[in-house]
């Protein structure tokens, strides 16, 4: 029916995404990063963390329609992600026109200034 379509439609922005910083500019963002891949994408495989650059929305995209978590959106000043996928969807993004890198290393860290 068609109030039972409409609630469905409603349940996913009711989720919170994994995302620590979200770009005001990202409004279509808490929905892609709560979608879930395609069936049969890194399923049953180790995740890593990776820190991936992307080049444009098309790049950002492709990072979170495999990323099973968004630890750190750095979009905002950098055009970074810190996600957790498989490695298999590291391979395929490494070799999108629309990423400019892939960390495979995953760190990330914060410089606080000194207060003397």
């Amino acid at each position: 029916t068609m109030e039972h379509q409409s609630k469905e439609a409603d349940q996913p922005k009711k989720k919170m995404p994994a995302v620590t910083m979200i770009p005001p500019s990202s409004s279509s963002l808490p929905e892609a990063a709560t979608t879930a891949p395609a069936a049969g994408q890194g399923q049953g495989q180790a995740l890593a963390m990776a820190n991936i650059k992307y080049q444009n929305d098309a790049g950002r995209e492709a990072i979170l329609s495999v990323s099973k978590e968004v630890h750190y959106d750095f979009g905002c000043l950098s055009n970074i992600l810190n996600v957790s996928t498989s490695r298999n969807d590291l391979d395929r993004l490494a070799d999108d026109p629309n990423i400019t890198w892939v960390d495979r290393e995953g760190a990330v860290y914060f410089i606080q200034p000194h207060n003397h």
